[in-house]
């Protein structure tokens, strides 16, 4: 990490801005804020728009993407702490997104988060626990895992602390409440 990553105030995000854009990433929109203490993996296959924020502290990780399978659209907020652990297929956030501080986001072959769509603050996508072999047949980390991915259509929230397991797609305009978890038989919250 530079220097220049922890310069903090507006001279560090000029900076940021200055030294950031169209140099390290495969494709860099206008007037996108970067936060101090980023952390990025593989930049050079994010594909960012225009006037997206990303806030301190977050963890950007594009390493099992090809290049441009890294999308975060025009206006789109990464909010504090936010991560994106290494993943194995693309991530899409789409224009406007609101992703809240601390979320985790992870799915094993692709992540979508549509247009106007806003996650609370911490809601966790994550993989399906690994289950299925029987005991003392296969050790844990070597079971297969599922790939299903997860797809958060359009205009939809989801409330502090929501869970959301692979294989889950969320319907466009969905409302999920606060705590809920949502396992791959659960498509779209009534």
């Amino acid at each position: 990490m530079s220097w220049g990553a922890l310069l903090p105030g507006a001279a560090g995000l000029a900076f940021r801005r200055l030294t950031w854009q169209g140099r390290l990433f495969g494709r860099s929109g206008r007037g996108t804020v970067w936060g101090r203490n980023v952390t990025l993996w593989h930049p050079a296959k994010m594909w960012i728009g225009d006037r997206v924020a990303v806030d301190e502290g977050c963890q950007l990780d594009a390493r099992g993407c090809a290049p441009g399978e890294f999308q975060i659209d025009d206006g789109a907020l990464i909010s504090r702490a936010a991560s994106s652990p290494e993943r194995t297929g693309p991530q899409d956030r789409r224009s406007r997104g609101n992703i809240g501080a601390g979320c985790v986001m992870y799915a094993s072959t692709h992540l979508e988060i549509g247009a106007d769509t806003m996650l609370a603050a911490p809601v966790l996508h994550r993989r399906r626990a690994l289950h299925g072999a029987r005991p003392n047949e296969r050790a844990i980390a070597e079971q297969p895992e599922p790939r299903l991915g997860v797809v958060i259509e359009d205009d939809c929230w989801l409330g502090a602390g929501v869970i959301v397991v692979d294989g889950v797609r969320i319907g466009r305009g969905s409302v999920v409440g606060a705590g809920r978890s949502l396992r791959a038989t659960s498509s779209r919250t009534p």
